[in-house]
C-alpha cells in the first residue's frame, strides 16, 4: 500500500509510512499464528473433519462471468446478479441517465492519471506510476473471468496454474484491488490536471470543473451513501434488515451455560449442539424474513453439528451419514436411537428448528 502511494505523495513520505508500519509486522504474524497453529494441528491430527467440496471446474461457474464485459469491469458494475432486482433493486437506476454517464468518471480520470506527463517528477515516481498502470490493466483483464476478450487467456490460467480456480468469481476476488488502483490513478489524474491548469493560468472555472468531476465520482455509487445497498424491498426475497428472533438468543444462551445432561460439566465442558433439520444448501429461507447464508447457528458458543452443502468444504462421508441417521431417528420418534447417535458425535444438546421455509 505505501509503494502504491508513491506517485501521489512522493518517496520520502512513503518511506516514513513504511517505517511506521514495520513494527506492526511481528504483531500481525503472532496474531495469525494464534489461530493458524491450533487449526493446523486439529485438521492434520484429528480423526474427523472436512474435505474440499468446492467446484474447481471453472466451467461450472461460467455464469458468474456473464456481466464481466470490459466496460462493466472498469466501471465497477460487473456482477452476475446486477440484472436481477431481488439482488440489486437499485441497479436499474444506475443503468439509466444521468447515472449511467457518471459511472465513467472514475475510469476516465484514472486513464488521465496514467497518461498525463509527469513533468518535474523523479524517475522512481514515473516507474511507480507505470507499475500501477500495468497492475490496473492486469486486474481489469483478470476480472473478466471467462468473458471476452480476456476469457481465452484466463482459461489457460484456470486450467494450468494451481489454485487459480479460486478466482472463478473473478470480480469478487480482484474487484477490491481494482477499486484501490483506479482511485489512486484518479487522484493522480486530478493532481496532474490541477498542476497543468495552474501552469497555464486557467480560469476560475477550471477548479470548479475538477471539483465537479471528483463529486461525480463520489456521488455515483449512491447506494453506498444512502444505505440502499442493503435494500428492504428485494422482489421475491425478504428485506436485508432482519432481527434474529429472541428465542434463538434464549436457546443459544441457555445451551452455552447448561450442563452435559449428566451433571458432569457445564459451560465450555459441555458437548456439541446438533441442529436439525439438515440443510440441503448453505443458504436458507426462514419464516421470520431472513434469506441467505445460514449463519444463525453460530450464535452458540460451542461447536455446532449441522450441514453446510455447497460451500468450499463438506463433511466426510461417515460424519455426514451419522448426521443423516440422527435426523431419521428424530423424524421417526426413536429417542433411543437418537441418543446412541449423539454420543459418538460428541453432542449433548439437540435443537430442532421450526423456522425454515422448505427450499427447492
Amino acid at each position: 500500500a505505501p509503494l502504491a502511494l508513491v506517485p501521489a505523495v512522493g518517496d520520502r513520505n512513503v518511506l516514513d509510512a513504511a517505517r511506521r508500519l514495520l513494527p506492526a509486522v511481528p504483531v500481525l504474524v503472532v496474531v495469525h499464528l494464534w489461530w493458524i497453529v491450533p487449526l493446523a494441528v486439529v485438521t492434520l491430527t484429528g480423526p474427523a473433519g472436512v474435505v474440499l467440496g468446492a467446484e474447481t471446474d471453472v466451467d461450472g461457474w461460467a455464469w458468474v462471468s456473464a456481466q464481466n464485459s470490459l466496460d462493466r469491469v472498469v466501471t465497477l458494475t460487473a456482477h452476475w446478479g446486477w440484472p436481477f432486482a431481488e439482488y440489486y433493486p437499485w441497479a436499474a437506476t444506475l443503468d439509466r441517465a444521468p447515472w449511467v454517464v457518471l459511472r465513467y468518471v472514475l475510469p476516465v480520470g484514472a486513464l488521465v492519471g496514467a497518461l498525463l506527463p509527469l513533468a518535474g517528477r523523479g524517475r522512481r515516481v514515473v516507474t511507480a506510476r507505470r507499475t500501477l498502470a500495468v497492475v490496473t490493466v492486469l486486474l481489469v483483464l483478470g476480472a473478466q473471468g471467462l468473458h471476452a476478450p480476456a476469457g481465452p487467456v484466463n482459461r489457460v490460467l484456470y486450467e494450468h496454474v494451481p489454485g487459480w480456480w479460486l478466482l472463478r468469481a473473478a470480480v469478487s476476488k480482484l474487484g477490491p484491488g481494482l477499486v484501490l488502483a483506479l482511485v489512486l490513478l484518479f487522484a493522480l489524474g486530478v493532481e496532474l490536471a490541477w498542476a497543468r491548469l495552474a501552469e497555464r493560468g486557467a480560469s476560475r472555472a477550471a477548479p470548479a470543473l475538477l471539483g465537479a468531476l471528483v463529486a461525480a465520482a463520489v456521488v455515483h455509487p449512491f447506494p453506498l451513501r444512502t444505505g440502499d445497498v442493503a435494500p428492504d424491498d428485494r422482489a421475491t426475497l425478504g428485506s436485508m434488515h432482519v432481527a434474529v428472533p429472541a428465542g434463538w438468543h434464549t436457546v443459544a444462551a441457555g445451551g452455552a451455560a447448561a450442563g452435559d445432561g449428566t451433571g458432569a460439566g457445564t459451560g465450555a465442558g459441555a458437548g456439541k449442539v446438533a441442529v436439525l433439520p439438515l440443510n440441503d444448501y448453505y443458504q436458507v429461507a426462514t419464516t421470520w424474513g431472513y434469506h441467505g447464508v445460514d449463519v444463525v447457528p453460530q450464535l452458540f458458543d460451542r461447536p455446532v453439528l449441522s450441514r453446510f452443502p455447497g460451500g468450499y468444504y463438506v463433511e466426510r462421508p461417515g460424519y455426514d451419514a451419522a448426521l443423516e441417521g440422527l435426523e431419521r431417528a428424530v423424524l421417526a420418534g426413536d429417542g433411543a436411537a437418537a441418543l446412541r447417535l449423539l454420543e459418538p458425535l460428541g453432542a449433548t444438546h439437540q435443537v430442532v428448528r421450526r423456522g425454515l421455509v422448505p427450499g427447492p
